[in-house]
């Protein structure tokens, strides 16, 4: 894409300081967002680490706190965006649906053209709008739900509960936004997915070995309701 131009967030106030004033009450306080939103740690991907490129998406992305976010599906992956309001997920979406985008280029045209969505009425929306930075997401902001399914019906050779736990997270995540409790209750302690999520981050020295093939199929079945779930909050854009 195009170089990633910076634009200082704190240059917006100045802009139209009365239309600011009359605007407050609608807006989200940052303040409200980064205290709650970090860019974890990890390669950018995409891009180079260490790159020029990567230290300024990181930057940006960190200053705003609202972050890309990489969803990967049997069906093909997408990129949206997602920040947490005291301490609550919001996507880039509207109407309890999460909208992802086939390409970073989507992304960047749906945001550039003003299209209503729940983050526009962040305080640091305007400075995403107007740098055109590259929708990067960092590796530990890519969620893999294919790879999960893969492990669990097992045509996949390596056993990691440590991705599964990841991944759930971002289920969660979507649950919350999309109102899916039917997801919320499947990654509870109260069933054998969610017990097998929780017990891997209880014990970080587990060892990893794959369970009975009668138990892995039970967490199959209930990670594959997850995942249908979701699906029905994604509005895929090209």
């Amino acid at each position: 894409g195009d170089a990633l131009k910076w634009v200082e967030p704190a240059a917006l106030d100045d802009e139209d300081d009365d239309e600011e004033d009359d605007n407050t009450e609608d807006e989200d306080s940052i303040d409200d967002v980064v205290g709650a939103t970090v860019l974890r740690g990890g390669a950018l991907v995409g891009v180079e680490e260490g790159s020029e490129d990567s230290r300024a998406a990181t930057e940006f992305w960190e200053s705003v706190g609202i972050l890309p976010v990489r969803l990967i599906f049997r069906e093909g992956s997408g990129l949206t965006l997602r920040c947490y309001v005291e301490d609550t997920a919001r996507f880039l979406g509207s109407e309890l649906t999460v909208d992802v985008f086939r390409t970073p280029d989507g992304l960047s045209t749906f945001v550039e053209e003003g299209e209503p969505n729940d983050l526009a009425t962040l305080s640091t929306w305007g400075a995403v709008v107007e740098a055109d930075a590259d929708p990067i997401a960092a590796a530990a902001d890519s969620y893999d739900f294919a790879q999960v399914s893969d492990m669990l019906d097992g045509t996949a050779d390596s056993w990691d509960l440590a991705l599964l736990v990841q991944v759930a997270e971002a289920a969660l995540d979507l649950a919350e936004y999309c109102h899916l409790t039917r997801v919320s209750d499947l990654l509870s302690p109260d069933t054998e997915l969610g017990a097998a999520i929780e017990g891997e981050e209880d014990d970080a020295d587990g060892n990893g070995e794959r369970p009975e093939a009668s138990d892995v199929a039970v967490l199959a079945e209930q990670w594959n309701e997850v995942v249908a779930e979701i699906s029905t909050c994604l509005r895929w854009h090209d």
